[in-house]
């Protein structure tokens, strides 16, 4: 269960960075400039989709009772 969360979270992380990208090369900036802003314009929000992941998570980390092992 948590791992196929972690990796819908990773996908849409790497969709959400690609367009951004994308959407600076379409503006004009050369690749290696475009990759350079879209990291820096998009590292706080998918830190916080990642850590938003991992602390929803940690309940079922935890969980000991039936059902659990799901």
């Amino acid at each position: 269960m948590g791992f196929i969360t972690f990796f819908g979270v990773a996908v849409l992380n790497g969709l959400v960075l690609v367009s951004c990208i994308n959407q600076l090369r379409r503006d004009g900036l050369p690749l290696e400039e475009a990759l350079i802003k879209g990291c820096e314009r998009r590292l706080c929000p998918v830190l916080m989709a990642a850590n938003l992941a991992i602390l929803g998570l940690i309940p079922l980390l935890l969980a000991t009772g039936i059902g659990s092992e799901a």
